[in-house]
């Protein structure tokens, strides 16, 4: 099914500072929301993870909420510490130092250095930062306070990084939400250039950008906000969704670049989701609906999908494999899968899934979906994960540390911790 492009005018909108909104779907969420997200390619998986973590946090979120705070990302049984940093409840421990929360962990393409956003000194600050996880050295640089750089993800060359600036609970500096570019100085130390450059959309007049990434040639892919959602490209209409983009996958194939979309699958705002593959402005149906779909999330390759439903138990998940090829997309495997697989990272050899952000890590195999437990204490309720480029190990971030987890030989290193001004 094939959406009709907006109507353009010939220019596009200038450029204007967003004003403030609650993100509902992939786009970075505020603190105290802490689940990384997986940048470009996760929108509708976050959004629902975030969805069945308030569902399992029950009555505390709740309670939460009167305070303005809603209990989500992070959570597995229960709320993390960071989901309270800054909220009085009562017969709660105050621990003398609370720990940066890290989101947003992303691994270079050349498999060399970890960028992450950190979130700290009550949620009212924020820093990027880069890690060499060879040698340990590490960049920082601070946002604006009361705003973060949510890191998207690398440019293919590992010199960049494409970064989202959104408001957190306590915005106080003066600055501009959008999309900006962190570039790195040439040199074995990650270090930061001083100061970000800013990456303007081209949009049709009207439109508000919500969420992007950068394709194989470093063109900035936006998501818009308004009731039709679309996909553009330098002002180029790609795809459009009356109310689901669940995922926005874009592969490298046959030398162009295509998306895999999972979204509403007519005009009608309530019609089901299904996958679409789209090229050069026209989408192709994949798969069938998808009813009761809670998110969706296709691999890096464009050759696996996850689609997940709550089980009938009301605590696990459902999850449904697809294989996908240009042409079809069928269903391979179903298995129910812990509910404390929170979020999700594939392995780069697309053999292996990492479920994270609960109280434990998981691995689950492809194509068998068979599901074990890894780690240890030490790795419990991580902030956010990231892959090894050899997928023989993990990245964990755990309590203002950042932990090494082999997979052979399930043992756990710690790699790095934030420096004292980190900490709350």
């Amino acid at each position: 099914m094939n959406f009709p492009a907006p109507s353009r005018p010939d220019a596009p909108e200038p450029s204007r500072a967003e004003p403030s909104r609650a993100l509902a779907e992939a786009e970075p969420l505020q603190v105290p929301q802490v689940l990384g997200a997986a940048a470009a390619d996760g929108e509708g998986l976050k959004a629902a993870q975030v969805r069945r973590v308030r569902r399992r946090a029950g009555l505390l979120a709740a309670g939460l909420l009167l305070f303005g705070f809603v209990g989500g990302y992070g959570v597995g049984v229960g709320v993390r510490k960071g989901d309270l940093a800054g909220v009085s409840v009562a017969k709660r421990a105050q621990p003398a130092t609370l720990a940066p929360i890290v989101k947003a962990m992303h691994l270079s393409p050349d498999g060399k250095l970890l960028a992450f956003t950190a979130v700290y000194d009550q949620s009212r600050r924020s820093s990027r930062l880069v890690l060499d996880v060879d040698s340990k050295r590490f960049s920082g640089a601070e946002s604006p306070e009361g705003w973060q750089d949510f890191v998207l993800g690398w440019d293919r060359g590992s010199r960049a990084m494409l970064l989202r600036r959104e408001r957190i609970p306590r915005p106080v500096a003066e600055a501009s939400t959008g999309f900006y570019k962190q570039k790195l100085l040439e040199g074995a130390w990650p270090r930061f250039e001083p100061g970000l450059s800013a990456v303007k959309p081209s949009l049709p007049r009207g439109e508000k950008s919500a969420f992007g990434f950068w394709d194989s040639a470093g063109r900035l892919v936006v998501r818009t906000s308004r009731a039709l959602k679309s996909l553009f490209v330098d002002g180029k209409w790609l795809d459009s969704s009356p109310e689901l983009y669940l995922q926005n996958r874009m592969v490298r194939e046959a030398g162009r670049d295509v998306l895999y979309v999972v979204r509403n699958s007519t005009p009608e705002a309530a019609s089901p989701p299904a996958l679409f593959r789209v090229q050069d402005g026209r989408a192709k149906r994949l798969s069938e609906d998808l009813p009761g779909l809670e998110w969706a999330y296709v691999a890096e390759n464009g050759r696996w999908m996850i689609a997940a439903r709550y089980a009938p138990n009301g605590t696990d998940w459902k999850w449904t494999l697809y294989q996908v090829t240009p042409g079809a997309a069928k269903a391979v495997r179903q298995a129910t899968i812990p509910g404390d697989v929170i979020s999700t990272y594939w392995s780069p050899d697309f053999s292996q899934m990492l479920g994270a952000s609960g109280e434990s890590l998981w691995l689950i195999d492809i194509p068998t979906l068979k599901c074990r437990k890894i780690g240890d204490e030490k790795s419990a309720n991580a902030d956010d994960a990231a892959w090894s480029a050899d997928s023989k190990a993990v990245f964990v971030a755990v309590d203002g540390k950042i932990l090494k987890l082999s997979l052979k030989l399930n043992q756990t290193q710690e790699l790095w911790r934030f420096p004292d001004q980190y900490w709350n």
